[in-house]
């Protein structure tokens, strides 16, 4: 699965309903941020940041997690290689590996 942009899937086999539906884009150390800063944009006041560790680099996503018990900021990170995925049917974001985005979701025409 290449791509160097912004990617949408739908889970399998569900409809091309919103709710089903993931907009992800790969980090890869060294590469321009924009598509991960647009990805992390759809989430509420989502944010990332690059970091460089004694181990390598990662990058840092912020975002506000508006749940039942209110608002709580979630951080995570996306190692070199992985995608950084926003959920339409929750507004969460999540790091995933292109195994795992090929395991449940389909890309959307």
């Amino acid at each position: 699965m290449e791509a160097l942009s912004i990617s949408r899937y739908r889970r399998k086999p569900q409809s091309a309903s919103d709710d089903g539906q993931i907009t992800a884009a790969r980090y890869q150390h060294g590469e321009p941020l924009d598509d991960l800063r647009e990805v992390a944009a759809m989430a509420y006041e989502g944010e990332i940041a690059e970091c460089a560790l004694p181990s390598g680099s990662v990058l840092v996503v912020a975002w506000t997690d508006i749940g039942d018990s209110g608002a709580r900021k979630t951080y995570d990170t996306v190692i070199p290689g992985d995608w950084l995925v926003y959920s339409h049917g929750n507004g969460s974001l999540f790091d995933d590996d292109s195994a795992g985005i090929e395991q449940f979701y389909e890309p959307v025409p």
